[in-house]
């Protein structure tokens, strides 16, 4: 019943007032409000995509080959490969902040220069 640019300015408004803090945690938020309604979807993959956090991969031909331009890779082979104390996975572990972090799955879209924006976590 609303006008579009008013329900573009809500989503927008729950995504900016999103955190990393779990249940809160703004990628949660994105694919709550992405899977009720395939308008929101078309607002958040062109407007909300870069308010999600982005990391720094210095090695991209580490990640798997990409699917349909995602990546999916698991934290533990990103420790493996990185190492625990990397600056990786420093950020990993922040933006995730999660007990079981070590556990997640990520979708990562390609953003540029080794920069990736984290579209989902999840656990198997």
């Amino acid at each position: 019943m609303l006008p579009p640019m008013i329900l573009e300015d809500i989503i927008m408004y729950v995504l900016r007032a999103s955190t990393y803090q779990w249940p809160n945690h703004i990628i949660n938020n994105f694919h709550s409000l992405k899977n009720l309604n395939p308008f929101y979807e078309i607002i958040l993959m062109k407007k909300g995509l870069p308010l999600l956090p982005k990391v720094y991969i210095s090695f991209p031909e580490m990640l798997p080959k990409p699917f349909h331009g995602k990546h999916i890779v698991s934290v533990n082979k990103l420790i493996r490969d990185f190492g625990s104390f990397s600056g990786v996975m420093l950020e990993l572990k922040q933006i995730i902040n999660h007990p079981k972090w070590n556990l997640a799955w990520l979708i990562l879209i390609c953003h540029g220069f080794g920069w990736y924006i984290i579209e989902n976590i999840f656990w198997k």
